[in-house]
């Protein structure tokens, strides 16, 4: 399990089960690190890399939520290489364009990498 201390920009991580209808095996980056409010919550955001299109209850945007400190759970540490084989096994051998995916890597020029 990851620890609070692990969290930081740029990480990559993995779903291990689905969450907020991102599905497990979903890779991401982590975008921010906080502490937020009066209470001084840890929380944090990633950006999602592998999104499927096509389904029918997909995330609006490529970013989360904020997760806060019991969301870490649900994430494991993924390294550069194992990320980079996940995310080309995924990519369509001719891309093409696809109606309706939004928030897919592929359809976006910034890769993370």
């Amino acid at each position: 399990m990851i620890q609070r201390e692990d969290i930081r920009k740029g990480l990559l991580v993995r779903l291990l089960s689905d969450h907020l209808h991102v599905p497990q095996g979903t890779l991401a980056t982590v975008e921010t690190v906080s502490i937020i409010g009066s209470a001084k919550e840890f929380c944090f955001t990633v950006r999602w890399l592998n999104l499927p299109c096509g389904t029918r209850s997909r995330p609006i945007s490529d970013r989360s939520l904020n997760l806060w400190l019991t969301d870490l759970e649900k994430f494991e540490c993924v390294s550069k290489e194992d990320a980079e084989g996940i995310l080309a096994a995924g990519r369509p051998t001719h891309p093409r364009k696809r109606p309706g995916c939004v928030g897919s890597m592929w359809s976006n020029p910034e890769f993370p990498f």
